[in-house]
């Protein structure tokens, strides 16, 4: 595999990695908003804002190899 094809699979990778992390973080923001820990719970759907664009630019940059 040559390095452009590596890192466009690195890419991909990545991209489902973070998209993986931010359904965890959700799902324990909802847990916090139970237990009744808005502040915690808001902070969590913001990383997972956050991880979900950086998914985003994975893919973006995946587009750019070719």
């Amino acid at each position: 595999m040559d390095e452009k094809a590596k890192l466009k699979h690195l890419l991909g990778h990545w991209a489902e990695h973070n998209e993986d992390h931010a359904g965890n973080y959700l799902e324990w923001a909802g847990k916090a908003e139970a237990w009744g820990n808005a502040e915690l719970a808001e902070i969590l759907r913001d990383v997972a804002s956050l991880e979900k664009q950086t998914a985003e630019r994975f893919k973006k940059a995946m587009d750019l190899i070719d």
